[in-house]
C-alpha cells in the first residue's frame, strides 16, 4: 500500500483547496528564458510548474555527498548513502550541491569538487532533481567569496570583464550541458549570485550597487545561455529573507527574461512570526511567479535560533518538520503552491551542525511523519520530470 493511502481524505482536501486557487489554465508561459533549452529541461520547467499547486518537492544540499552516522561522526562519498534515505527509505526529490573555489582549483583533482558531478548523474538516472549553488571566490584576488567588491570592475568594458568570462568558462566546462550515459540532457536549476541583498558575499548589498549586481546576474544568464551554448540551466533568484514588500524582494531583481525560479533562503525557529513570515514570504512569491509565468520555491531553509545555534541540534520542537514545516506550506492556499523546499546539508565536517535529522537524531521520527505527508513528495513519488 502507498504511503499516499494512509491520509487520502486530507489529500483530496488539499487537492481541492489548491484547484479553487490555482490560477487560470493558459496563464503560464510554456518556455523558460533559453529559448534553446534542452527538452529534458523544458519538461522539468513545465512539470515543476504543474506540480506545484498540489505538491511540495523535499530537497535536501549534499544528501548524496555527506552525512552523518549514528554515531555522530561524519561520514563522506559513500556509494548510494543519504541520511534522508537511512531513515525513510527514499531519497530527497531535489538534491542540492554546491559549487565552492572553482575559479582556482583543478575539478578533475579536488576532492570535494570531482564528486559534484558523478552525484548529479546518479541523482539524474533515479529521476532526482538537482539544484546547483555557486560560492564564488574573488576573482580578481583570488580570495575567498566573503571578501572584496569587485562587480563594478568585472563588469563588460571594465578592466577585469576578461575574469568573469574566465570564471564562466569555467562553469560551463563543469555543469554545462551535462548528459547522462544514454545522451539525455541533465537539466540544472542553476542559482547563481545568491542572498545578494545581504551584505556577507563579495556581490552582496553594499559591494556592488543594485544596477551592477542585475548587469553582473544578467550577463552571467546571456553569456552562459548565447555565447557558450549552455542549454540545461534553469535560472534561479534566491535573495536571502527579512524583505518588507515585494518591492524589496524585486529590488535586485534581474526582470523576467532572465529568471526562471523566484526563490528565497530562509533560516528560523518554531516561532508564530516566524511562520507568519515564511506564508507572508512564499505568498507573495508565487504571485508573482503566477503571473509572470515563473516557479516560486524556498531554495535553502533551516532551522536557526540564533546566529550561534543553527541546526536541528538546537531546535527543542519535536515536530518541527512534520507540524511547523508541514503545516505553514500545505494549510495556506497560497503558500502551499511552491514547487519545492530545499534544506541546508548536513555538515559531515562539522556533525553538530544538520538540518535534516539523521539515523540516531532526537527528530529522526519527525522526519517519518514528514514523509508520510501526501503533500510532501521525495524521489519515489516523482512522475517522469524529464518527459511530458
Amino acid at each position: 500500500m502507498s504511503r499516499r493511502s494512509l491520509c487520502l481524505t486530507h489529500a483530496l482536501l488539499g487537492s481541492l483547496v489548491a484547484l479553487a486557487a490555482a490560477p487560470a489554465a493558459g496563464t503560464w508561459k510554456d518556455l523558460p528564458v533559453d529559448p534553446a533549452a534542452s527538452p529534458e529541461t523544458v519538461a522539468l520547467y513545465r512539470t515543476l510548474r504543474r506540480l506545484a499547486p498540489e505538491q511540495l518537492l523535499i530537497g535536501h544540499t549534499d544528501s548524496n555527498i555527506m552525512g552523518i552516522n549514528r554515531d555522530g561522526s561524519g561520514w563522506f562519498y559513500e556509494e548510494g548513502r543519504s541520511d534522508v534515505k537511512d531513515i525513510v527509505g527514499d531519497y530527497p526529490a531535489v538534491y542540492g550541491f554546491d559549487i565552492v573555489n572553482l575559479e582556482f582549483r583543478d575539478p578533475d583533482s579536488e576532492s570535494e569538487l570531482r564528486f559534484i558531478v558523478p552525484r548529479i548523474r546518479e541523482a539524474f538516472s533515479r529521476g532526482g532533481i538537482a539544484t546547483v549553488s555557486w560560492h564564488a571566490y574573488n576573482p580578481i584576488t583570488g580570495e575567498d567569496f566573503f571578501k572584496g567588491s569587485p562587480v563594478r570592475d568585472l563588469l563588460p568594458g571594465a578592466p577585469h570583464h576578461d575574469k568573469l568570462r574566465r570564471i564562466l568558462d569555467r562553469l560551463a566546462d563543469f555543469i554545462g550541458n551535462l548528459s547522462d550515459g544514454k545522451g539525455r540532457s541533465i537539466p540544472i536549476l542553476f542559482r547563481p549570485w545568491h542572498e545578494a541583498n545581504g551584505g556577507q558575499f563579495w556581490w552582496g548589498r553594499d559591494r556592488c550597487s543594485d544596477l551592477e549586481y542585475i548587469r553582473l546576474f544578467r550577463f552571467t544568464v546571456e553569456y552562459l545561455r548565447d555565447v557558450r551554448k549552455v542549454h540545461n540551466f534553469l535560472y534561479v533568484y534566491s535573495p536571502v529573507d527579512w524583505y518588507e514588500s515585494m518591492t524589496d524582494y524585486l529590488q535586485r531583481y534581474p526582470g523576467d527574461e532572465a529568471i526562471d525560479v523566484l526563490g528565497l533562503d530562509t533560516y528560523g525557529s518554531a516561532v508564530d512570526w516566524y511562520r507568519d513570515r515564511l506564508r507572508y514570504y512564499a505568498g507573495e512569491m508565487v504571485r508573482y511567479a503566477e503571473k509572470t509565468g515563473k516557479i516560486a520555491a524556498i531554495t535553502e531553509m533551516g532551522y536557526k535560533n540564533s546566529e550561534q545555534e543553527t541546526g536541528f541540534g538546537y531546535c527543542q520542537n519535536p515536530a518541527f518538520l512534520s507540524q511547523f514545516v508541514l503545516e505553514t506550506f500545505r494549510d495556506d492556499p497560497l503558500a502551499r503552491r511552491i514547487a519545492y523546499l530545499v534544506f541546508w546539508r548536513n555538515e559531515a565536517y562539522n556533525p553538530r551542525t544538520y538540518y535534516l535529522p539523521y539515523p540516531g537524531s532526537t527528530h529522526e521520527g519527525d522526519l517519518r511523519r514528514f514523509f508520510h505527508s501526501p503533500f510532501t513528495q521525495f524521489e519515489s513519488d516523482l512522475p517522469d520530470m524529464y518527459r511530458e
